[in-house]
């Protein structure tokens, strides 16, 4: 700092006094006040004049008699404002516009600040209850979405207290995009700000030894649905230097992949989901406009299907945290608990309620395992078990399964039954479409045989009348679809995340049953063959149904051109690696 403040000559100007501007509390809770209801303006005056004066003085004596000064002021103001509404001063005594008096207009109401630039904390609401219902009984609680990011609230908050075209400039993790609990801040970005350029770093490493995804925001505060954006997303890996990090944010990177869009097509559709990779000023096409163009032909999938996860046990196995909790019970880690493997098994030989089961690791792309190594006892509130074998392994662990149901505020009653994904059994029994919850690559496989699963899979189920399960399969499978999942799922770097919200969003076109036969054909055929030997190559099918889809969304030779040239770019940066 002090180098911006040599004047030519060599001489250095005194730098203003900037400790008073330090304060320390918390954020989320700090109300704005109007000050001007309650202190007549020669006090606002008076206030302000003493800030400035501290400012610019360089007597120590007399800045500390300005400052006390200052703190009595501060504080008479506070007071009156308790009187008025208790709401204006929390117990971190922080108040926008009472700590930072230059916020403060002749009129005492709030200016805001020209430039807000923040690092906030990455925090869950899980496990962190107390600490978001604190804010949801404050200033930003009409903020609050479930499954939400604590990080959230401070952009809102940034929103609230910026002044009329104050810069925004934030540093986070790189999910609010899309993810499910942010729709209320993208749908606050849209009303109250104008994006200006967003930075996801992706893969790329930003503060060292503390993980991935970062992306920088800057926003305007404002409205302006034809203002550009620029956003970019790096295909870099590994950590940062710094004339590779200048590189990015100047736009010059060879490695990373620059847009312009709009605001009004920056977000899309009823959740707001923002789409860095869309170039609005482009002549032509482009990934996304082919990928509008296969929306408008279909239908949600969570509209033709069910979409459902697999089972929650609650407790499947004993892990080490329970058997260092339960120390007493001398509880051995690894034993089965809801989920056996086959030698604890054996005792429940022939039983009804012994099920197969399996986890996202058996999923491979068109067919599964379907001879499992382990076994889930399926005990729910529909199919009571009473027998002495189940109730006698059982009660062994009803002290970890009572306290599993007492620290997620459910009936402890309920010990004895697997937690969730149980209320409908023919999800498991039916033909089914199943994928993990993430992958690196698609694999939707198609299933006939009763298949239990673990939470981290998801099903597709119960077509509506005239679709095909495999008709379904043969689009999620193909190269578009996975296109769309890159682009417009949800998606943590290289790794897909294909839970129940991406997945009810996948648009699937609607065409009679004939039409469904060629696609049905050679799923049927790939079916057999990976049934005889799961590791066949049928990359000659594969392309056959990719060419179907072209043709079912009437897709241009240009635009096939534009898709595959796109998955060869992925899947070379992939093997780079």
């Amino acid at each position: 700092m002090k180098n911006a403040y040599y004047k030519p000559d060599g001489t250095m100007e005194t730098l203003p006094n900037i400790d008073i501007n330090i304060k320390v509390g918390d954020s989320l809770l700090a109300p704005v006040v109007n000050i001007g209801l309650f202190i007549e303006k020669r006090i606002i005056d008076e206030y302000k004049n003493l800030f400035k004066q501290y400012q610019e003085t360089s007597d120590k004596q007399e800045r500390d008699k300005i400052r006390k000064e200052l703190e009595q002021m501060r504080e008479e103001i506070a007071e009156k404002g308790r009187v008025l509404d208790e709401k204006y001063v929390y117990d971190n005594k922080l108040v926008w516009n009472i700590d930072f008096p230059h916020t403060i207009a002749d009129n005492g109401q709030f200016k805001g600040f020209d430039v807000i630039i923040a690092n906030p904390p990455y925090i869950g609401e899980k496990g962190h209850k107390e600490m978001f219902d604190k804010i949801k009984r404050g200033v930003l609680g009409k903020y609050y979405q479930g499954k939400m990011d604590l990080f959230y609230f401070f952009f809102h908050l940034a929103l609230d207290i910026a002044s009329r075209n104050g810069v925004i400039s934030f540093i986070t993790t790189n999910y609010y995009p899309t993810d499910t609990g942010a729709k209320k801040l993208r749908k606050d970005f849209k009303e109250r700000a104008i994006v200006r350029q967003l930075i996801n770093f992706n893969e790329l490493e930003i503060f060292k030894g503390l993980g991935i995804h970062n992306m920088i925001t800057i926003l305007q505060k404002g409205h302006d649905e034809n203002a550009i954006a620029y956003t970019c997303v790096t295909k870099r890996k590994g950590s940062i230097a710094s004339e590779v990090f200048q590189a990015i944010v100047d736009g010059k990177d060879i490695e990373t992949d620059y847009y312009k869009v709009t605001q009004k097509d920056l977000y899309d559709g009823e959740e707001y989901y923002m789409i860095l990779t869309r170039n609005s000023n482009e002549s032509g096409k482009s990934i996304q406009t082919i990928l509008d163009k296969v929306k408008k032909q279909g239908v949600n999938l969570g509209i033709i299907c069910n979409i459902t996860c697999g089972i929650h046990a609650g407790a499947e196995k004993v892990s080490k945290s329970i058997a260092a909790y339960f120390n007493d019970l001398n509880y051995n880690i690894g034993d089965g608990i809801f989920v056996l493997n086959q030698k604890e098994a054996l005792q429940f030989s022939g039983k009804p309620y012994l099920k197969p089961y399996f986890k996202s690791s058996d999923i491979s792309k068109w067919t599964s395992i379907t001879k499992s190594s382990q076994y889930i006892l399926y005990s729910t509130p529909y199919n009571k078990i009473s027998d002495n074998v189940f109730m006698t392994h059982i009660s062994k662990y009803k002290p970890v399964l009572q306290h599993v149901r007492e620290i997620n505020n459910e009936s402890l009653d309920n010990w004895l039954y697997l937690r969730r994904g149980i209320h409908n059994e023919s999800v498991y029994i039916n033909p089914k479409i199943v994928t993990p919850y993430r992958t690196n690559t698609l694999k939707f496989s198609y299933i006939e045989k009763p298949w239990y699963s673990s939470l981290d899979v998801y099903y597709i189920v119960d077509p509506e009348k005239g679709i095909d399960l495999r008709y379904i399969l043969a689009l999620l499978n193909s190269k578009l679809y996975y296109l769309w999942f890159y682009y417009r799922g949800k998606r943590k770097g290289e790794v897909l995340e294909l839970y129940q919200k991406p997945l009810s969003e996948v648009p699937i076109k609607r065409i009679p049953v004939s039409e469904q036969q060629p696609f049905i054909h050679l799923v049927n055929q790939i079916l057999g063959i990976k049934q005889s030997n799961p590791d066949a190559d049928v990359s000659s099918l594969e392309s056959q149904i990719d060419n179907l889809v072209y043709q079912l969304y009437v897709l241009e030779p240009d635009e096939i051109a534009i898709i595959e040239n796109e998955i060869n770019k992925i899947e070379n940066s992939k093997k780079s690696e």
